[in-house]
């Protein structure tokens, strides 16, 4: 996946219908939306922040930001990796993970790593959107197939839909 959002293909009304197809229940909140109590400030040319009381969430640009975040974000605080072979449980898992492994490398009884080898995932889950600039570049960055966005100020998303293409995200995903 590559970042090749264009910021002038952006539109509200095509980010809404992309959210009424795939998730009805937030296009309908969104539209309920009159007076928000967190407001879209645009910075620079195409560059954004979101307000809340007065307060900025970045320090500079949701765009700044995201680059800033994503990059060497293996070493960030706040990230967890979740491993394909559960050290907390016993029984049906490593039962499980016996006979994958049995199957993928059954003459050498291959082993699954404990610890990442590369930034490459198949779920990831990001929690915190804001104006969804550093979602793209996640997804570059580990080569995802399954996307869980978690953004608990609903308005956040709200406002991202005059920032950010969401259309072509869930073209992706």
């Amino acid at each position: 996946m590559e970042n090749n959002i264009i910021k002038s293909t952006i539109s509200y009304e095509g980010n809404l219908k992309a959210w009424e197809k795939h998730f009805p229940k937030f296009a309908e909140f969104f539209k309920g939306i009159n007076e928000p109590c967190t407001h879209l400030s645009e910075v620079g040319p195409g560059e954004y922040n979101l307000i809340t009381d007065g307060i900025p969430l970045f320090q500079t640009n949701a765009n700044d930001w995201a680059y800033s975040r994503v990059e060497g974000f293996q070493n960030k605080d706040g990230l967890f990796q979740i491993f394909v072979e559960p050290r907390s449980f016993g029984g049906v898992e490593h039962k499980v993970i016996s006979c994958i492994s049995d199957v993928v490398c059954p003459s050498d009884k291959g082993k699954f790593n404990h610890a990442p080898i590369n930034p490459y995932c198949y779920h990831l889950a990001i929690f915190g959107i804001g104006l969804a600039e550093h979602v793209p570049l996640m997804g570059n960055i580990t080569n995802c197939s399954n996307l869980i966005l978690v953004e608990p100020e609903v308005e956040y998303l709200y406002h991202s839909l005059y920032t950010f293409d969401w259309v072509k995200l869930f073209e992706i995903f």
